[in-house]
């Protein structure tokens, strides 16, 4: 495990754990983001509001219009 260095309590030191933990998610959940993306048209306009390394982002891009 790497070990982490900096302010716990700045956003900078929250975006290293996140962005690794992100890395990984669509192999975890490969079904999820199958059924979710089946839902979007080449045409659409997809807003996604949550907290994350944007991961899910990546995923739709290629099936909608804009994020």
């Amino acid at each position: 495990m790497a070990t982490l260095t900096g302010n716990i309590n700045t956003a900078a030191y929250w975006d290293q754990i996140w962005a690794k933990e992100g890395q990984n998610t669509w192999r975890k959940y490969p079904l999820t983001f199958k059924k979710i993306t089946a839902h979007i048209e080449p045409s659409e306009t997809v807003l996604d509001l949550g907290c994350g390394a944007g991961v899910f982002l990546d995923i739709i891009r290629p099936h909608c219009k804009k994020v």
